[in-house]
């Protein structure tokens, strides 16, 4: 996603499905227990300077340690956005330089963004392949000396915790309880009546955010189907079905 555009719709603006999703599997290698994951990043807030404004798709911050310890990650959709980012690499000076390693995050399978790493990939950044299951290491990242944060990145950081609290998940989409979690294989239900890719995690959290909600999607057919199976006799009558209807429109 090209900084220009995240900046000009701002922060609070809701991602694509499919984009935040990408981001969403960093919480494998950077769970909660040990790491506070922010999304959509800037180094400072309210109006910058000309050239002072950077941002990041994505910044971990470690939990535990005697000091602030930052990795930044930077997500490439098509091999055009990352020409682009090699292009202008003083875009994200501003909160790299605070990160001890940064990454590019890219799709699976990775060389459809990257053809060569050892000719393309800056020497100050890793890269992360991110398909079906958790993230995969693809060039390690080298560890560096990074400077402390400063008083506006971690304002910036409170104010993006706060928002998203506020909103009760990422970038506006709130928090919705599982309520049907065998719905597929690869779906889990929503009490929203939406459906949401299943959590590539050992255990179901209670809720997840719901872009659907955060888009203003109608409900899915999938859950549809399953609360009105799962209606009693004169439920469905009120609302003129039979089971053999049901059955018919699945």
């Amino acid at each position: 996603m090209r900084r220009s555009t995240a900046l000009r719709r701002g922060p609070s603006a809701a991602r694509p499905r499919h984009t935040q999703g990408l981001l969403e599997k960093l919480s494998i290698p950077y769970p909660r227990e040990t790491h506070a994951l922010f999304t959509e990043v800037r180094n400072t807030l309210g109006v910058p300077e000309a050239g002072d404004l950077t941002c990041v798709d994505a910044l971990a911050v470690e939990l535990h340690g005697p000091g602030w310890t930052f990795e930044g990650f930077e997500l490439k959709l098509s091999r055009a956005d990352f020409l682009r980012e090699l292009r202008s690499p003083e875009k994200g000076a501003g909160i790299r330089r605070h990160c001890k390693r940064f990454w590019y995050v890219v799709a699976a399978p990775w060389k459809k963004t990257v053809l060569s790493t050892a000719t393309e990939l800056p020497d100050y950044s890793g890269l992360l392949e991110i398909g079906t299951g958790a993230p995969r290491v693809i060039e390690p990242a080298i560890e560096r000396a990074a400077e402390p944060p400063t008083l506006e990145l971690l304002r910036s950081l409170l104010r993006r915790s706060a928002a998203n609290d506020q909103d009760g998940g990422p970038d506006g989409a709130p928090l919705c309880a599982i309520t049907r979690p065998r719905l597929s294989r690869s779906h889990v239900g929503l009490s929203c009546l939406h459906t949401a890719p299943r959590p590539l995690r050992k255990h179901l959290p209670p809720s997840m955010p719901c872009f659907s909600c955060a888009e203003g999607r109608a409900p899915d057919l999938e859950v549809l189907r399953a609360v009105i199976e799962e209606a009693s006799d004169e439920q469905r009558a009120e609302l003129g079905l039979e089971r053999a209807e049901i059955r018919r429109a699945a």
